[in-house]
């Protein structure tokens, strides 16, 4: 009896050690299964450790690994007339104006790593959508309608910092769909790559300059369109900008479109330098993905009522 009770007293001994054994083990797994997936989680890093400013923030899209972008404007009519369906022609002739208009644009975003992501997108513009209806043609040129679909387009963005600069370049290439397009302006598509970077110089003042540079691409030899207008061939430009941030929501914003240039098919190697612009408004952050940017537009060499247009911009991620 005495022998049989010290058999029963090891085997439950036994047991025990092999219980708590798996026990460790179960939870060593778990413990590993748990630091595999907060590493995987973490192979995301947040952008907006690096990339601060609001504006570029809404610009460049959520930072889910699948979202959709949109980036839509109205640019109305003038200070003196802002309800008119025409708006001045600010970098253009007087007696030349423009039709008002509304536009979206909208993509679907994939982020690819921790600052880089390709969005594909296309969009809309409806001209005078206030005033007329959407069977109306807007001007009396060919293919000129109040509604007109954009041509399809694909995106690459890189966010990142040099030194205390905040940085994003991207690359763009657009593919012509559009009937105006294809038959009277014979056009491909065209490339277009932009650099930007933002400085601040205290806290709330900071400074950038985006560098744009646009290539089209025709078929066959023309250097006119349908209507007789010169093609451009390629657009560069220098759009130093600044802001003024009061707090989280607000911050003044004011655009130099001072440094824009052409050159058309049929003059390479000469640059022509458009009519300079400025916009000025006010940046409202509604939060990380939403941004709204009410402003004006006006050229400084006629600045006047009704050479300056009223507009409404606005960024919005979904997802």
């Amino acid at each position: 009896m005495k022998n049989l009770l010290i058999a029963v007293m090891v085997l439950g001994s036994m047991a025990q050690a092999q219980t708590e054994a798996a026990a460790d083990q179960t939870a060593n797994q778990s413990s590993s299964k748990i630091e595999n997936l907060q590493k995987k989680d973490q192979t995301m890093k947040d952008t907006d450790e690096e990339i601060t400013n609001a504006r570029l923030r809404a610009t460049l899209g959520s930072k889910s690994k699948w979202s959709v972008r949109t980036a839509s404007a109205f640019q109305g009519g003038s200070v003196k007339k802002p309800l008119d369906a025409n708006r001045p022609n600010y970098r253009g002739a007087v007696a030349t104006p423009t039709a008002t208009y509304f536009d979206t644009n909208i993509a679907i975003k994939r982020r690819l790593g921790d600052r880089d992501s390709i969005n594909f997108g296309t969009g809309l513009t409806l001209f005078k959508p206030f005033h007329r209806t959407l069977d109306e043609s807007t001007n009396s040129g060919k293919g000129a309608r109040n509604l007109n679909i954009s041509n399809p387009y694909l995106e690459y963005n890189l966010a990142y910092k040099v030194g205390n600069l905040q940085a994003s370049s991207s690359a763009t290439y657009t593919h012509s769909v559009n009937d105006f397009d294809v038959s009277e302006v014979k056009s491909i598509g065209s490339f277009d790559v932009s650099q930007m970077f933002i400085g601040e110089l205290t806290s709330n003042l900071s400074f950038g300059t985006s560098f744009t540079l646009g290539k089209a691409m025709y078929k066959g030899s023309g250097d006119v369109d349908g209507q007789g207008n010169p093609k451009v061939n390629l657009e560069p430009g220098i759009f130093p900008f600044a802001e003024y941030t009061f707090n989280d929501t607000y911050a003044f914003r004011t655009v130099f479109g001072y440094f824009q240039f052409q050159e058309f098919v049929n003059d390479k190697g000469n640059f022509r330098q458009l009519t300079p612009y400025q916009s000025m408004g006010i940046g409202i952050s509604v939060n990380r993905d939403v941004y709204i940017y009410p402003n004006i537009q006006f050229t400084p060499k006629d600045i006047s009522a009704d050479r300056t247009n009223l507009g409404i911009s606005a960024n919005i991620n979904i997802f």
